[in-house]
């Protein structure tokens, strides 16, 4: 059990994690509690009412927020999904654990005047143990239900230690329906579940939110990259429409998926 607390004392605080069937410190050596944790990929926390935002995006979390630990100096180890999750199970930064983007062999661009380089991106390394490993050796079921199949894929280690490890895109409510059928299933305690959810990346889910918006969001799937590439290119002074139409999609992702983290917490 000190592997087990020593890999939780260490982890960034860039999740929701919920601990059911809570006991006092006194029963915890008797009664292992079941443990859910939640990433909400790509979740700015100043787009979140318990950060200050003041659109209502998030009042499930909030609700939350109100009785549980709230940090307010949360560092992720890395801005993109792989090191990221991959410190979240190992404790380890990504240059120790080497799960990310390798550079290798520089390229003269043919269509660009600068020096680029190919990239490779590495899965996690085979000596590094992830937390649900240890979860595993401490008797608990663990499974993982997460809606990024690209970076979240077998393909990149992150699935040791996991008995069921499901990774298929869909939206919040799709993924609850997945992890209320496997909660089914596990009546007795105790058990490891890992959530992912990805309302809030892109192609967000615009699903019109009621009492969001003023008017109805924008649907149109390409606004993001629009945005995108006058920030790449520096193509001059981005207009404060196309801004706020991203904004409002990206606002109404995170209110769908705090509606059903609402009815998943219920």
């Amino acid at each position: 059990m000190n592997q087990l607390n020593s890999l939780l004392r260490g982890l960034a605080a860039v999740c929701l994690m919920c601990v059911l069937n809570g006991c006092s410190s006194r029963e915890s050596n008797r009664v292992p509690p079941n443990v859910i944790l939640i990433v909400m990929d790509t979740v700015r926390a100043d787009h979140l009412g318990c950060y200050g935002y003041t659109r209502p995006t998030s009042p499930n979390i909030d609700a939350l927020a109100g009785t549980a630990t709230l940090f307010e100096r949360g560092i992720a180890s890395s801005p993109w999904s792989l090191p990221s999750h991959t410190s979240l199970f190992t404790g380890k930064d990504p240059f120790q654990h080497g799960a990310h983007r390798m550079a290798a062999k520089p390229f003269r661009s043919t269509s660009r005047a600068h020096t680029e380089m190919n990239v490779t991106k590495n899965p996690l390394h085979w000596r590094h143990g992830t937390l649900a490993q240890v979860f595993r050796k401490e008797g608990y079921t663990t499974a993982a239900i997460v809606a990024n199949d690209g970076y979240l894929s077998p393909k990149w280690q992150l699935d040791r230690g996991f008995e069921i490890y499901d990774a298929q895109l869909a939206d919040a409510d799709v993924i609850n329906m997945r992890v209320l059928t496997w909660l089914e299933t596990k009546r007795a305690a105790p058990f490891f579940l890992f959530i992912n959810y990805m309302d809030a990346h892109k192609p967000y889910n615009t699903t019109p939110h009621e009492g969001l918006l003023p008017d109805s969001v924008d649907q149109a799937t390409d606004l993001p990259d629009k945005l995108l590439k006058y920030a790449q290119s520096g193509g001059g002074e981005v207009s404060e429409d196309l801004q706020q139409r991203v904004i409002d999609q990206y606002d109404t992702g995170i209110a769908n998926l705090d509606k059903h983290l609402g009815a998943l917490m219920q």
